[in-house]
């Protein structure tokens, strides 16, 4: 069997969704690989570009820095040329395509589905990009939900056969302890907030969001109304996003805040409101209800498939609906409890272990 390379482009960028889906996944295969529980027949080696933010604790799985370039060009030129005769795993990104022998997490379509959520020249690299992979026969996909391979398929025209759906994991969020000061920094101590996570891309739908913030804190009581916060917490990327900056009364936007500083508002909310049009997953979904915080979420796009029957749902597209949601968690002790509890349960089918095993079991059938 070949040598496995895993294309380790993603420790060299800022920590969101895609990049956080590739580190897991990494530690965890490399969990089970020093465990024995894998027993690999090949080596397996992380290759990254010069300039990595933050190297994961590694065990059997070995870090290579390698090439001179960065970004694409280092993706896209550099890399296969460090991989030739191995099996190449891209967890996220744009896979190089001048490696022909390859394994590619997509986690969705957006850029197909939402091409106004991203720029113009972010969205068509990556639509000319996934168009071109998906005409290479011996390339395989992997992808988070089976919302996001009903969505590949549709978009790529791939046969279903080639694409194989590996859900992500919750540990991660349990690993940090949550940092006590971080109340005390953003004004929160003793104030009661709703709680958003995410970037700062329009399918986030924070401007809905913010609008049924206003009209929850108008049927509320005057005290509750005043002393109420919705916190939005994400990291902008305008390179990537087209972006949407909205704010008003009783919003308190953090921007990028460490895994310690998120446990301990994730554990501290009174509820938490994911209001996505679309998703792949939903991580942010995911940690919240493994916190045990209480969720209203979106009946958008893969949400259902990863919330069950553990939090309470609306049509993103209403905010007085999302409004009522919220309202229902405000006002609602016993209804907190119970979706907390379910959340809970609900968030341990989903393991990066689980995951881990799943990606190796596709790459050994390579």
């Amino acid at each position: 069997m070949k040598p496995i390379a895993i294309n380790g482009r993603f420790l060299s960028q800022p920590l969101t969704g895609v990049q956080r889906y590739a580190r897991e996944l990494v530690v965890a295969l490399d969990a089970l690989l020093s465990s024995g529980e894998l027993d690999p027949q090949q080596p397996v080696e992380l290759l990254a570009p010069r300039g990595i933010r933050d190297a994961p604790t590694l065990t059997a799985i070995r870090l290579r820095v390698v090439g001179r370039a960065r970004g694409q060009l280092w993706e896209q030129f550099e890399l296969p040329t460090f991989t030739r005769g191995k099996l190449l795993f891209t967890p996220g990104g744009g896979a190089p395509l001048l490696h022909r022998n390859h394994v590619f997490t997509v986690p969705d379509a957006s850029v197909f589905s939402t091409p106004d959520a991203y720029t113009h020249l972010y969205g068509l690299w990556y639509r000319w990009h996934h168009r071109r992979a998906a005409g290479m026969s011996s390339l395989r996909f992997l992808t988070v939900s089976e919302f996001s391979k009903s969505e590949l398929i549709h978009r790529l025209k791939i046969d279903p056969a080639r694409i194989n759906v590996i859900p992500e994991g919750h540990e991660h969020v349990l690993a940090i302890a949550s940092d006590p000061c971080t109340l005390d920094k953003l004004g929160l101590r003793r104030t009661p907030y709703v709680l958003a996570v995410g970037s700062a891309n329009p399918n986030k739908n924070f401007r809905a969001l913010i609008k049924a913030f206003q009209l929850l804190r108008a049927q509320l009581p005057q005290a509750l109304a005043e002393s109420l916060r919705l916190v939005i917490s994400g990291r902008a990327d305008t390179r990537i996003f087209s972006g949407e900056a909205s704010s008003g009364a009783g919003i308190l936007h953090t921007g990028y805040i460490s895994d310690a500083e998120l446990r301990a508002l994730y554990e501290n909310a009174t509820c938490f409101v994911f209001p996505s049009l679309y998703e792949g997953f939903g991580l942010p979904l995911l940690e919240a209800m493994t916190l045990g915080c209480a969720t209203a979420c979106s009946t958008s796009a893969s949400l259902p498939e990863v919330g069950g029957d553990a939090v309470l749902y609306f049509d993103p597209h209403s905010p007085q609906e999302m409004a009522d949601a919220i309202a229902s968690l405000l006002n609602d002790a016993h209804l907190r409890e119970s979706l907390a509890a379910r959340g809970q349960q609900r968030s341990r089918q989903f393991r990066w272990s689980d995951a881990a095993r799943l990606t190796w079991a596709a790459l050994q059938s390579e």
